[in-house]
């Protein structure tokens, strides 16, 4: 029996179909390799053991599937999810060089600050604010996080 191109071409792509999904099901009960590797610290932020919709999910540590928000058994009481529980705001300043524009406007940090010579390097001082330090029972208030010139 003489298979044809058609025939051919056909079982290379079912072939690599059930490939990729069964690559795609691995990855999927290897949790999408979240517990691997390490995660930035606002990714980090945004988690929580319990979840707020239906579900099921597990808690480890002692707390009994404490969500470490107000009333919480944990014993931290940040007010709400905008805040990042055992963390508080570290500040550093920085000097960056930018280069104004033709019409001597310059951006950082989202912000357009004009009145600068055309075309010219600045050197602008900005402070650096984020939840990088670490202490207990202490919330740290994402909203006060961010970039600001100085």
């Amino acid at each position: 029996m003489k298979l044809t191109n058609d025939f051919r071409l056909t079982i290379l792509g079912v072939g690599a179909l059930a490939l990729m999904l069964g690559l795609n099901i691995r990855h999927a009960l290897n949790n999408y390799g979240i517990t691997d590797g390490n995660l930035h610290m606002e990714i980090l932020a945004q988690s929580n053991s319990s979840g707020g919709g239906s579900g099921s999910g597990s808690s480890s540590g002692s707390g009994g599937g404490s969500d470490n928000y107000g009333g919480s058994s944990s014993g931290n009481h940040c007010p709400d999810y905008s805040y990042v529980p055992n963390r508080y705001i570290v500040h550093s300043v920085q000097t960056i060089t930018v280069t104004s524009n033709i019409k001597g406007e310059i951006n950082v940090a989202g912000t357009v600050q004009s009145g600068f010579e055309k075309n010219k390097q600045i050197v602008i001082a900005i402070q650096i604010s984020n939840c990088d330090g670490i202490q207990e029972n202490s919330c740290c208030n994402q909203s006060n996080t961010g970039v600001r010139i100085l």
